[in-house]
């Protein structure tokens, strides 16, 4: 099967278009566009038999897709051993709201989640906290990478990037 005009040739691809399309509608449009995109991007299918993760008139929902290193940052509080994490924009959900996001400072053994409830743009202050695993110390450089959740499990993990707290001036 194939997404008209598209390139993409088989069902699971077809899928995850058609996830991203709608995403993209809902971020920023307008309910009426939405709705026309979710209408012009279910047409594509030949029959709804030959859709991978299409079931009675849905799509199947899945982990949120992985933050990319433009939606968020990573600071020194420059107030001894401690950094902020700044969510500058949310991944896409994949059909599911994002509950949670959490980072981890030691390559994935350990994850600690970011503030309480659901997540929303912002700063959120770490402290002198890690991942839970230890404290902060200043002068060590620590590498950082974020995660999403939502009800269908973790998202892969972000990209890396690196922060070393100091001491203040």
């Amino acid at each position: 099967m194939t997404l008209k005009g598209s390139g993409i040739n088989n069902a699971v691809e077809v899928t995850q278009r058609i996830r991203e399309i709608l995403d993209d509608a809902v971020q920023t449009s307008t309910a009426t566009q939405a709705v026309g995109a979710a209408h012009s991007a279910m047409s594509a299918f030949v029959t709804a038999e030959d859709i991978g993760g299409y079931t009675n008139g849905t799509i199947a929902a899945a982990v949120p897709s992985a933050m990319t290193a433009l939606q968020w940052d990573v600071a020194d509080e420059e107030s001894g051993a401690t950094m902020t994490i700044t969510i500058k924009q949310l991944p896409k959900t994949n059909g599911e709201a994002i509950t949670g996001i959490q980072y981890t400072t030691n390559g994935g053994s350990n994850w600690a989640t970011i503030g309480a409830g659901a997540p929303a743009l912002g700063t959120y202050d770490l402290g002198n906290q890690s991942d839970g695993s230890t404290a902060l110390e200043n002068d060590t450089e620590y590498t950082v990478a974020l995660r999403c959740v939502n009800s269908e499990g973790n998202a892969a993990s972000s990209d890396n990037k690196t922060v070393t707290p100091t001491a203040p001036a």
